[in-house]
């Protein structure tokens, strides 16, 4: 995920600053495009690893993502429509660099096996699937 953060943020922003230049643009483009196809294998991996109720986590990474995909438009076309084309770009590049500095501060723990699970009060749901849920928001967007 980490490398889904990094590369994605690096080539959008390298986008936003190549806009002038089409063949520059379109590796920016087929970077971010190479990079955000980490997402899938990477995070529904990661709900079906770590995620107790696998059904409700790929529920709600289902939500989250529709979510994002939805917003999109709308939140590239008020960019646009404000500071330009750059903005866009630029702002789905911070924001793939604040996921990145999320994962960087909120790590991942690994899930330990509760020897009675009767006795586990927990609903599934980390914080680390939070992380995840933005992520799939993000990519949307």
């Amino acid at each position: 995920m980490m490398l889904f953060y990094l590369g994605s943020g690096l080539c959008a922003l390298s986008a936003a600053l190549w806009l002038d230049s089409p063949p520059a643009l379109m590796l920016a483009l087929a970077g971010l495009g190479f990079f955000s196809g980490i997402y899938h294998p990477a995070g529904l991996g990661l709900i079906s690893k770590e995620i107790e109720r696998v059904s409700l986590g790929m529920g709600y990474n289902g939500m989250f993502g529709n979510l994002g995909v939805a917003s999109a438009p709308l939140l590239a076309g008020l960019l646009n429509w404000m500071w330009g084309i750059n903005a866009a770009y630029a702002a789905l590049g911070i924001l793939n660099l604040v996921g990145l500095l999320l994962m960087v501060i909120l790590p991942l723990a690994e899930r330990t096996k509760a020897k009675d699970s009767h006795t586990e009060k927990d609903n599934g749901i980390a914080v680390a699937f939070f992380i995840l849920l933005v992520a799939m928001m993000l990519g949307g967007i």
